[in-house]
């Protein structure tokens, strides 16, 4: 467990939910986003459906808040942390303003978020699927098997075998994807949003989240897909010989600096490879004036027409130091990102040329809510049951009482 963890813990466990939240908001400042930022951003919303007006609302929030909520990965439903982490973040909120959430589709269907999923635990399957028929009886048999494993957390897989390990970012939806879908029941589906084909998964994945999760907190709740922003991003950067990234990346001397400042690669994506009829994430690193994948070495139009068709995932340090960094946006986050946010914040500091934002903040987000009767928090079945969430409930509660199942479950892990 970390010492920065363990050290805010210290400091705000006897704090109620509610002021601590009222304090983290507090750290950030309505910030002006960059030109090309909010370019990027209109091309990635508008790509993920979004209207003109929930796009502008997107966009004054997060201006307006100084703030983005960034702890999630991309999934269909948000499970007990994902949603406690809602609820921690919504609690402070005026009832009306909308809650904003950048999902990172840059990870595995498998990831402990089970992106390609619908997640539950009280409701039976017989209550979400239509029964006597072939996905019925795989998704039943594939749950047998997890709870012979122990597993609590009931499951909807979307996905076929070869898709558990392939990047979430880029993949597109399916005919397979789709008959799951059309086995649901029509409640269900009218819980959700119809799949089309060839769309991209995350996007799905996200405007699904968002309509379950507004509907549980009644609040307005948006979540897009980050990596697709800030991949627009760096397609518009790439392509300006003013910007500072292009210099970052085309200027040897100065990828060199950062390179060494940073201890590791700093422009790093990920993308999809073949691996025994299957799919998996490999890594690839802009070096100088390549892109080294494994496959193949590409130029800067190589790289460029990759990202447009949505084959390169941004990494990490790119997500933040573009969001974060350089436009100074808060970027909410878990009990992980505080480690690796601060140890770029550390490495960043050595770099006085760049215009940057290394100002420490308070923006840990994390938590999960005490159990009662064994049963978590998982939004679908409360929907399913015609429940909503209970803020009155949730901001009585102290930080410690959200942060200890989380402490708990990182000793667990540290002990296996």
């Amino acid at each position: 467990m970390s010492a920065l963890f363990c050290s805010l813990f210290e400091k705000y466990q006897n704090w109620k939910t509610i002021d601590y939240m009222n304090l983290v908001y507090e750290n950030s400042r309505a910030c002006t986003l960059e030109p090309l930022l909010e370019q990027a951003f209109i091309l990635a919303l508008t790509k993920q459906n979004y209207s003109e007006q929930e796009i502008n609302t997107i966009i004054t929030t997060i201006s307006q808040t100084g703030s983005l909520q960034t702890s999630h990965h991309t999934a269909l439903t948000h499970g007990p942390t994902f949603s406690t982490i809602d609820a921690l973040s919504l609690c402070a909120l005026p009832i009306n303003t909308p809650y904003i959430i950048g999902a990172n589709a840059g990870v595995a269907f498998s990831n402990p978020a089970w992106s390609g999923a619908l997640c539950f635990q009280s409701t039976s399957f017989e209550s979400l699927l239509l029964q006597n028929n072939a996905v019925y009886t795989k998704q039943r048999k594939a749950q047998q098997e997890r709870e012979n494993h122990g597993e609590t957390e009931k499951r909807i897989n979307f996905l076929t075998g070869k898709e558990r390990d392939q990047l979430v970012y880029g993949t597109k939806i399916n005919k397979e994807h789709i008959g799951v879908w059309q086995a649901l029941l029509p409640d269900v589906q009218n819980l959700l949003i119809p799949p089309s084909e060839a769309s991209l998964f995350s996007v799905w994945a996200t405007k699904n989240a968002a309509k379950i999760q507004s509907l549980f907190f009644q609040r307005p709740v948006f979540i897009f897909d980050i990596n697709l922003v800030v991949t627009q991003y760096l397609i518009l950067a790439l392509q300006d010989k003013n910007h500072f990234l292009y210099s970052l990346f085309f200027d040897a001397t100065k990828q060199a600096a950062l390179k060494q400042q940073l201890g590791f690669e700093p422009f790093s994506f990920l993308l999809n490879e073949e691996y025994k009829k299957k799919r998996r994430i490999t890594i690839a690193h802009w070096d100088k004036f390549t892109l080294k994948t494994n496959e193949a070495n590409l130029d800067k139009e190589e790289m460029l027409t990759r990202l447009q068709n949505n084959e390169l995932c941004p990494g990490l340090f790119l997500i933040f130091f573009i969001l974060c960094f350089y436009n100074k946006i808060n970027t909410f986050g878990s009990f992980l990102q505080i480690n690796y946010m601060n140890e770029y914040r550390e490495k960043l500091k050595g770099l006085p040329d760049l215009d940057l934002d290394l100002n420490e903040k308070l923006f840990l987000t994390t938590g999960r809510l005490p159990q009662a009767n064994e049963e978590a928090l998982y939004p679908l079945d409360k929907l399913i049951q015609k429940e909503n969430f209970d803020f009155t409930s949730f901001t009585n509660l102290y930080i410690k009482d959200i942060w200890n199942p989380i402490k708990q479950r990182i000793q667990k892990n540290k002990q296996k």
